[in-house]
This record gives C-alpha cells, sequence and structure tokens, in this order.
C-alpha cells in the first residue's frame, strides 16, 4: 500500500508538484488501516484490515495513473505504461475487494483470480513498468539540463529557477501583488515533442534543441520576469502585465523569437511549441490554479494550427 502511494508522490515530484499534502494523506491512509488491523484484532485472522488495505491501494493507483497524464509527466509516451499498469491495479484491487465481500478469501473465485499468486504477478508488473519508466524519463530529464548547464555557463544557467524554487519565489511575488491588487500573468511554454526528437535525431541533438529553447525563453522574457522549469518539457515565466493583451503579447514574442533560433540555424531541428497564458484576472493569485489554467491553454496551443499563444479563459 504504501508502494503505491509513494508511486503517485512520485508522479507529482516529477511534475513540479506539491508533496506536503500529498505525503500526509498517504501517512494518514496507513495509519488507518493499521488501526483497521488492530480494530479486528486476533479474531481478524489473517486478513485483517484487508478491506481497507485493498480499498487504499486502489485509491493510491487511481491518484497516480492520473498524475501521470497531468504535467510533465503526460507530455511523454514513455509514461504511458505506468498509467496502464497503475490502472490495471486499481481495477484489480478494487474487484479483489468485491470477490473478499461478497465470496470470502477462502471462496473458489477469490483463490483462483485474487489469490497470492495473481496479487505477486500484478506487484511484479506494476514495479517494472515503475522502474522502467523513472529510469528513461530521469535519463531524458538530465542528459538537456547538463547540456544547458555546460553551454549556457553558470550564470545564464542561474537564472532559469528549478520547479520548486520558481514556485516559492513565485507564491511570494503572488502574495505581495494580491496585497497591492497588482496583475500578474503566468506563461507556460511546453515542447511537446522534445523525447521524439531524441528518438529521430539522438541525445545530442535532443540535449542541443533543450538548451537553445532554455537560453531562448530567458533571453527573450522581460529582464524582471521570474523563469523556470516546470518539467522536462515545460518552461514558465511569471511577469506583471500592464494588460492581459500586453501578456498575450510578450508571450507571443517569446514563442516568435525562439522559433527564429531554430530556424536560423537549419542544422537543429525545429520542435513544435505551445505556449498558454493566465492571468489573476481569471484564476486569482494562486499559483496552482493559475499554473493549471495555463498548462491547458498551452496543451490547445501546441494542438491549434492556428493559435501559437492561448490565452486562459478568453473567448
Amino acid at each position: 500500500m504504501a508502494t503505491v502511494g509513494c508511486l503517485w508522490l512520485g508522479c507529482r515530484a516529477y511534475n513540479g508538484r506539491r508533496l506536503d499534502w500529498a505525503a500526509g494523506v498517504v501517512g494518514l491512509v496507513c495509519l488507518g488501516t493499521m488501526a483497521a488491523v488492530l480494530a479486528e484484532g486476533p479474531d481478524g485472522g489473517d486478513w485483517a484490515g484487508a478491506v481497507a488495505m485493498f480499498l487504499s491501494i486502489a485509491l493510491f493507483a487511481v491518484f497516480g495513473a492520473i498524475e501521470t497524464r497531468r504535467g510533465s509527466m503526460g507530455e511523454t509516451l514513455i509514461s504511458v505504461g505506468l498509467t496502464a499498469a497503475l490502472g490495471v491495479t486499481a481495477a484489480y484491487y478494487l474487484g479483489r475487494t468485491v470477490a473478499f465481500v461478497a465470496a470470502g478469501p477462502d471462496s473458489v473465485i477469490f483463490t483462483t483470480y485474487f489469490g497470492n499468486f495473481t496479487t505477486a504477478l500484478i506487484t511484479i508488473v506494476l514495479t517494472i513498468f515503475a522502474m522502467m519508466t523513472g529510469s528513461i524519463l530521469r535519463g531524458q530529464d538530465l542528459a538537456p539540463r547538463r547540456s544547458a548547464e555546460s553551454s549556457s555557463g553558470v550564470g545564464a544557467g542561474a537564472e532559469v529557477l528549478s520547479a520548486p524554487a520558481f514556485e516559492r519565489v513565485t507564491t511570494t511575488v503572488l502574495s505581495r501583488a494580491r496585497d497591492n491588487a497588482e496583475p500578474v500573468a503566468l506563461i507556460v511554454l511546453r515542447m511537446d515533442d522534445l523525447p521524439q526528437i531524441g528518438t529521430a535525431f539522438g541525445s545530442a541533438a535532443q540535449a542541443e534543441v533543450a538548451a537553445r529553447w532554455r537560453e531562448g525563453v530567458r533571453r527573450y522574457a522581460p529582464s524582471f520576469a521570474i523563469v523556470g522549469e516546470g518539467g522536462a518539457t515545460s518552461m514558465l515565466v511569471a511577469l506583471q502585465p500592464s494588460s492581459s493583451g500586453s501578456a498575450r503579447r510578450i508571450a507571443s514574442r517569446i514563442h516568435r523569437r525562439v522559433i527564429d533560433d531554430y530556424t536560423a540555424n537549419p542544422g537543429t531541428p525545429t520542435p513544435v511549441m505551445g505556449v498558454g497564458v493566465a492571468l489573476n484576472d481569471s484564476f486569482g493569485y494562486d499559483i496552482a490554479g493559475l499554473r493549471r489554467a495555463a498548462e491547458d491553454a498551452a496543451f490547445v496551443s501546441a494542438s491549434s494550427p492556428d493559435a501559437s499563444v492561448v490565452v486562459a479563459g478568453a473567448a
């Protein structure tokens, strides 16, 4: 149970999401399951607390499957296998709960389809998919980052914040902006085909594309904007625009100039980029709400042939 809960936490960490309350949920559910076992006492036998444990595993597997389709993890096809494995795990443990309650642990249905052998097989498959997905995603994340640090130098690299650092700094700025009723915009830039570039052209080309991307976003963002990484395939820019139209123009300028840098160098593949903008007028001063809205808008932008920049909530 705790293993599947930690898989959910790992997916949230990769997507740059907060872990404090999520870790608390995992801890409380584990303690609740232990309490259920103790409450049944010796009369519960070997299956004491089984229903609570089965449902907890199913719940964490559902949470994990959903998280693999969100944020940076959802942007790559590599995570589809883990999504499927977690989905199968959730369905299996829901079925195991129904069989346990309806027929009992000694029934033919339970021992045949939901016994120890089948459970061990499900656990092994889930572990293999988790290890493979984590290793591949971590490798894809580190290769471009190392290239960006070596090619752009310490000074330039220091100007691009990590995902946790970006969230901390932007949260502070949003709090001050709320007190002064100042406008804030969050821009999300997605590079959807970075993994495909690595597959088609090799890791060196992938690293070069990612390095140019990070360097270009930092160069063309406003001087006082906060620039950070949203994950392996997304960049974040927080700024205070004069209007919603100004925020859209700034996002469009960053997008256009970054793409121009790629087209000016025929030896480097030109990636597909989606750009989304979220404004506090529509989504408040909460970093999580702004980021979700901007990420959704960037997804629409990346999949639309007509719009290079999409403003969340705009008609």
